[in-house]
């Protein structure tokens, strides 16, 4: 009996440590799996940091923000800088003093670029100096491709924003715990724009373009050949927008002429994808250039977004109210004593007498508006105010904050209906907004909310930011009325400064007097599309402390599109 009990405790003992090894070697197995496949590459860059001298040949390891075709609007380019490995230079001084030479510079320009870790010059560099450098400098000193993320050919800044240094232990230690990424405390940040937003995304893990020279143990170069490759950071993601290089570029330089200060929105009918975004004055987004932006006040606001009174661009929702709720149809008459009118006077001194709706809009009559404001009442502008999509500010991609000052409950208050009538008041709108509402009559009726992100991309994986459905808010006829009347205004109106002979087109003036310092300034604003028949661009300008929307904004949407049809000839 002893025997059999024996025999069987020793079998539970053998059968116990068979579990034990199998647990063991299973543990064992997920270790080196995790190691291998999830640690591997981490633990790769490392041993090559360690055995070589290791050179990051981009400044920031961030994902591209590029437009709807993969281009650049941080003007990322590749180029050519002297790399310098100090630990395989044998006469530091003759370094120095060739490259002073070559670049025609001070010595000391170079001098601290020749201790401590290898490094980049920051100078730019021509094919003759490259040339120049392989021939008369000795080993340790070399041409290599280096990636720049700014340079003049920058875009869209309020849109794409800036990057900066960490600013504090707390903002370090949040990134830390929420963003999911590794941070240290001199790392780059997103500020503001898509930076900002999708920090996260942006923010790689390492350097993806490498420059090395293998090392042994003791420090010594295995070669004198440096070896360059690219490695995918999958957690790094480009942000892909809606905004077309060559039409950001072209309203750019248009703005950088005639717009000291203010905005232009570039849309493409029956989507709501913003194909141009630019607010005046710009800034250079790369952060070495940043401290002189902050000499001129505002200049980091986005003003295609900040919000305006839209002034007679308003008089659009209340003839389309008119029109849909049937208080009135193109021939219903109004009179306009110019002048003497009250409570607000017309910019027309003699007055247009008996005038009509349709005759109101294109010559955009303050009287006539007031009093069909009065007939509407507040309640169904206010209505047709959020039917039109400027109630909504949000747009596909591009969280920025709600703003606090957009009251429409407040044109129901008492002496608001008539300056609300024309767009004053309290009555605020943005750019994109009033371009969302153009965007209605071109696109037959139907709001398409405004989108700027397409999609965010890694080497694994994708985020697409779909658009969203659009909304039948007003009737098709409703809209083919506000089209005539719309040609009208540039055919034989205010807005005749903006009519294209060759595809004609449409769209609204607005002049909104605002108080500045005691003064009294004007926000000009033009809104409108072209071909007036099959519309391709939808566009809103606005132009701060301008004469009116004739004069100053609607000359500037028409060189705008000239430019626009240029660029598809």
């Amino acid at each position: 009996m002893e025997g059999v009990f024996m025999r069987f405790f020793m079998e539970k003992r053998i059968i116990s440590l068979f579990c034990v090894f199998i647990l063991g070697f299973v543990f064992l197995s997920l270790r080196l799996g995790y190691i291998q496949l999830d640690q591997g590459s981490k633990l790769a860059r490392q041993a090559l940091a360690r055995n070589t001298f290791f050179l990051a040949a981009e400044d920031y390891c961030r994902g591209d923000i590029l437009d709807s075709s993969g281009m650049s609007l941080t003007g990322a380019v590749t180029v050519n800088r002297v790399a310098v490995f100090p630990g395989l230079i044998e006469d530091t001084g003759a370094a120095v003093s060739n490259l002073a030479g070559i670049f025609n510079k001070k010595k000391i320009y170079f001098t601290k670029y020749f201790s401590g870790a290898p490094c980049y010059i920051p100078v730019d560099v021509s094919r003759e100096q490259a040339s120049l450098v392989r021939q008369n400098t000795g080993a340790g000193i070399y041409i290599l491709p280096f990636k720049c993320r700014y340079s003049s050919s920058s875009l869209a800044c309020h849109v794409t924003g800036y990057p900066g240094k960490i600013p504090s232990l707390e903002v370090y230690r949040e990134f830390e715990s929420n963003s999911g990424k590794n941070y240290n405390y001199d790392d780059w940040i997103g500020i503001t724009g898509i930076e900002k937003f999708y920090e996260r995304y942006l923010k790689g893990d390492f350097a993806a373009r490498q420059a090395f020279i293998p090392i042994d143990a003791v420090q010594r170069p295995v070669s004198r050949e440096v070896a360059f490759r690219h490695v995918p950071d999958k957690n790094r993601y480009d942000v892909i927008t809606t905004i077309d290089r060559h039409i950001q570029e072209a309203v750019q330089d248009v703005m950088d002429r005639e717009v000291p200060s203010g905005a232009v929105v570039v849309m493409e009918p029956g989507s709501g994808n913003i194909l141009a975004s630019a607010s005046c004055p710009g800034y250079n987004p790369d952060p070495e250039k940043m401290p002189g932006n902050n000499r001129q006040d505002g200049v980091f606001i986005n003003r295609a977004t900040s919000f305006y009174q839209p002034g007679s661009l308003f008089k659009i929702v209340l003839a389309c109210a008119a029109l849909e709720e049937g208080a009135a149809g193109p021939d219903t008459t109004f009179t306009c004593l110019g002048a003497e009118d009250s409570p607000v006077r017309c910019w027309y001194s003699p007055g247009h007498g008996e005038i009509t709706l349709y005759e109101a809009l294109i010559n955009s009559c303050n009287p006539a508006f007031v009093q069909l404001g009065q007939k509407l009442g507040a309640r169904t502008i206010i209505e047709y105010a959020h039917k039109m999509g400027l109630s909504d500010s949000r747009i596909i991609g591009f969280p920025e904050n709600d703003e606090t000052r957009q009251d429409w409950s407040a044109v129901a208050k008492p002496n608001n209906l008539a300056n609300s009538s024309i767009g004053q008041g309290p009555v605020l709108t943005t750019p994109v907004q009033i371009t969302a509402m153009m965007n209605i009559i071109a696109s037959g009726g139907r709001y398409y909310r405004p989108r700027i992100i397409k999609k965010l991309s890694s080497p694994d994986s994708e985020i697409s930011f779909p658009a969203a459905s659009p909304e039948k808010v007003i009737s098709t006829k409703t809209a083919g009325t506000l089209k005539e009347m719309l040609y009208g205004v540039t055919r034989k109106g205010v807005g005749r400064n903006a009519f294209l002979k060759n595809c004609g087109s449409s769209g609204k003036t607005g002049s909104a007097q605002v108080s500045s310092g005691g003064n009294e300034n004007i926000n000009a604003w033009f809104s409108g599309y072209f071909p007036s028949e099959n519309p391709e661009y939808v566009i809103t300008i606005l132009v701060e402390d301008g004469k009116s929307g004739s004069e100053s904004a609607a000359p500037v949407f028409k060189e705008i599109a000239q430019k626009l049809i240029n660029l598809n000839k």
